[in-house]
């Protein structure tokens, strides 16, 4: 009986020496796996925190990119309104000018713009019953020849019309093709 409790003796202690080496071997395992979790846990602390710093700067860089953005649309409005006013203003006074004034600035509108050869002239109805006795013969002996039609400009100025051709001159049109030099021009008058 002896013999017998020496080989379950023997076979206990190998089981315990089998377990003691598995139960070790399992704890080595955990270890390594929380010191590789760690590191892979600092490693992602540290990715999330250079990625919010990023994100922060990006941030930081967008609000002020919106900022500077706003800023230069609030100066532009200020200054586009400004320029309009400015503009609406040059061509009222245009529109109020005495009539020799006014025909005068019509008569060089013309010696800039006019064609050779035979025209009707448009002109909106205030300015018609206005219009100096002399002034188609004053823009005919600047070029071509005019004649003066019952039918109106669609605004102050005039219009000349050379066949299938017109030639627009109101001060609509005349503001609107040179908008953006007079824009220019009351913009650095803006900025003085």
């Amino acid at each position: 009986m002896a013999g017998l409790q020496d080989i379950t003796d023997k076979i206990i202690s190998d089981a315990k020496a089998v377990r003691d080496e598995k139960i070790a071997a399992a704890e080595e395992c955990v270890k390594n796996i929380r010191t590789e979790y760690a590191e892979e846990i600092a490693r992602v602390r540290a990715k999330n925190a250079e990625v919010l710093k990023e994100i922060g700067e990006t941030a930081k860089e967008n609000a002020e990119f919106a900022l500077r953005a706003k800023e230069r649309e609030a100066i532009l409005s200020v200054e586009n309104s400004t320029v309009a006013e400015i503009i609406a203003e040059a061509k009222d006074r245009i529109l109020k000018l005495p009539t020799n004034e006014y025909f005068a600035l019509l008569t060089d509108i013309y010696r800039n713009n006019a064609e050779d050869g035979e025209g009707e002239l448009l002109l909106t109805k205030a300015d018609r019953e206005r219009m100096p006795e002399d002034f188609l013969k004053t823009l005919s002996g600047i070029k071509g020849k005019l004649t003066l039609s019952e039918e109106d400009a669609p605004s102050a100025g005039f219009v000349v019309r050379y066949g299938r051709v017109e030639l627009n001159c109101t001060f609509d049109a005349i503001f609107e093709d040179k908008y953006n030099l007079f824009s220019d021009i009351a913009s650095q008058c803006c900025k003085e």
